[in-house]
Order: structure tokens, then sequence, then C-alpha cells
């Protein structure tokens, strides 16, 4: 637990500096969210329980920054049980710590209403998959799987989902494992 620990720990502090970049206008730096990742995914490897019970115990104090990792956590377990290559999952772990960077566009006074979303309000927050893939669209060597999986990650199979109302086939693996 202890390595898992120190990971999850420096990977908040990376995901920190990239979203407080991003608020002063600096842009993205892909190469720091690879970097976390792949440790991240050597973790998994290593002892994949590890890491998911950290993020569990850390979810008591969940915030952007650990539901990001956690998401990201998920996703590489997942794709790990499923014989993915290391390329693939360090790319699954990007899309997760990624997915939501649009919502740094979106009004907090939003995104913590209590209660019901004005049908507007809706919308705008629909829009951070849109505001995220403009982020990791002007970030240098995002991989196309990890522009796809952020992309993707709120359509659903049964083509009820958004931004595209995109249906089975139409999916990419990593848009149908990021929507779950």
């Amino acid at each position: 637990l202890g390595p898992a620990n120190e990971g999850f720990a420096r990977a908040t502090r990376v995901l920190e500096r990239v979203i407080r970049d991003i608020r002063q206008g600096k842009g993205l730096e892909i190469e720091a969210v690879e970097n976390v990742v792949q440790d991240l995914v050597e973790s998994i490897i290593r002892n994949p329980d590890a890491l998911q019970l950290v993020s569990r115990l850390r979810e008591s104090d969940e915030s952007a920054y650990t539901h990001a990792l956690q998401v990201a956590v998920l996703l590489v377990t997942f794709g790990r049980e499923l014989g993915f290559s290391r390329m693939e999952l360090e790319h699954l772990g990007q899309v997760g710590m990624l997915l939501d960077i649009g919502k740094l566009r979106i009004s907090r006074a939003i995104l913590s209403k209590r209660g019901n979303l004005t049908p507007g309000e809706f919308e705008e927050v629909k829009r951070h998959v849109e505001y995220g893939l403009e982020m990791i669209g002007n970030a240098d060597l995002a991989h196309p799987d990890v522009i796809v999986g952020v992309a993707q990650h709120h359509e659903r199979t049964n083509g009820s989902g958004y931004p595209g109302g995109l249906k089975d086939q139409d999916l990419s693996i990593f848009g149908r494992m990021a929507g779950i």
C-alpha cells in the first residue's frame, strides 16, 4: 500500500498543477499527464488491489482531482483485466484523468448547484466534452485514442448519449469503457 499511496499522492499533485496551469491560461501539458499515468499503470500491473484500495480510501475526500484519478485507476484496471497492452493502459489512464477537464470552463455555480439544473445549465454542462477536446487538441502529442475516449465518454450504445448520439459500433472501445 505504501508505494500505491505515494503514487496516488504524486498523481494528485501533478493533476492539481495541470489544472492550475489550465486555469491560468498556460494550456494542457500532456507530458505531465502521460508521466503520471505511466506510474499508475506500473502500480496497477504490480498490484491492482493496492491502488484500488488507496483510491477508495481517498473517496471520502473526493474532489475533481481524486475523481479523475479514481476514473483513471478504474479504467486502467479494467483494461488490464481485458489484456490490453501497456501502451493501451497508459492511453486509458490518460482518458480517465482528462475526460472531465473541460469542466474547468464551466461556471462553478452551475457545477456545484444543488437540485436540478435548468435545461440551459444542463446544455452548458454537456459542453464540457467540447471544451475538454479543445484543451486536449491544443496540447502537443495527444494520442488519437485519448482524444476519442474523451470525446465519447458520455455516449451510450443505445444512442442516448452526447454529444453525437453515437450507437454501438460507432463507439470506440475506449469510449465504451469511459462511459461506464
